[in-house]
C-alpha cells in the first residue's frame, strides 16, 4: 500500500516537474530578457516623461521593445551571415562545462517543437513497431503510391527525448491506426517519455485522404 502511494506521488511529482520546469525557465528568460532591456533603453524611457508617472506605461513599452528584439534577432538569424555567427556562439557555449548542458537541453526541445510544427506532419498514429504486438506512437509524413497496388503510408517513429531523430518506415494503412491525439500533445508525450499522457486514448482504424496530405503525394518507381 505505501509502496502504491509512494509510487502515485512520486508520478505525479515529476508530472508537475514537467509542467512547471518549462514555466519557471520562460518566466527566468522573459524577466531577465525585461530588465536588460529595460537598463539598456532607461535614457530613452526617462526622455518619455510620461513613464515616470505611469509605472505600467513603462513596462508596456519596454514590452514592446523587448519584443521588437526578438523579432529582430529571429528577423536577422535568417540572414546567411549572421547565422554564422550564431553557429560560432553555439559553439562557444557548447564548450563551457556546466552552461552546455542547459543550452544544448534547452535547445533540443525548442528544435522539436519548432520541427514538429513546421514539417509537413499529418497526423499521430500507433504502429507495431519495433515487433508484432509492441505499439509506438509514430507520425504519418505523406504517402508512398505502387501503380496497380495499395498505397503505402510514410511512417515517422521519433526517438525519446529527442523526436527530430527517429526511423522512417513505410506501411499499408491497415497496419496504421489513428488516435485522438494532436501533434502537440504527441510530441509531449514523446519529450516526457510517456510522463505527461492522457488518462486514456481511443484507437481506430486509420483513413487518409491524398488530397488531405500536407506532402504531395509521390509514386515509387516501377521495375
Amino acid at each position: 500500500m505505501v509502496r502504491k502511494v509512494w509510487a502515485s506521488v512520486k508520478t505525479h511529482i515529476i508530472a508537475g516537474i514537467f509542467v512547471t520546469v518549462p514555466l519557471a525557465v520562460t518566466y527566468v528568460v522573459m524577466r531577465g530578457l525585461f530588465d536588460i532591456v529595460r537598463n539598456f533603453f532607461s535614457p530613452l524611457l526617462k526622455f518619455l516623461v510620461i513613464t515616470q508617472y505611469s509605472p505600467f506605461l513603462e513596462a508596456v513599452i519596454t514590452f514592446l521593445l523587448a519584443a521588437g528584439i526578438v523579432y529582430l534577432i529571429g528577423f536577422l538569424s535568417k540572414i546567411i551571415f549572421v547565422a554564422r555567427l550564431i553557429a560560432l556562439g553555439e559553439r562557444m557555449v557548447s564548450r563551457i562545462p556546466v552552461a552546455k548542458y542547459f543550452y544544448i537541453t534547452t535547445k533540443q526541445i525548442m528544435d522539436s517543437i519548432a520541427l514538429m510544427k513546421s514539417s509537413n506532419i499529418n497526423k499521430v498514429v500507433i504502429v507495431e513497431y519495433p515487433r508484432k504486438g509492441m505499439l509506438a506512437m509514430a507520425f504519418v509524413t505523406g504517402v508512398m503510391r505502387q501503380p496497380g497496388k495499395e498505397d503505402l503510408i510514410n511512417i515517422f517513429i521519433p526517438s525519446t527525448p529527442n523526436p527530430t531523430t527517429g526511423f522512417f518506415i513505410m506501411l499499408p494503412p491497415e497496419q496504421v491506426w489513428d488516435v485522438n491525439l494532436t501533434i502537440e500533445q504527441g510530441t509531449k508525450i514523446i519529450i516526457s517519455g510517456g510522463i505527461i499522457c492522457p488518462s486514456e486514448i481511443e484507437l481506430k482504424p486509420y483513413v487518409y485522404n491524398r488530397e488531405n496530405m500536407k506532402k504531395p503525394v509521390v509514386d515509387l518507381p516501377t521495375g
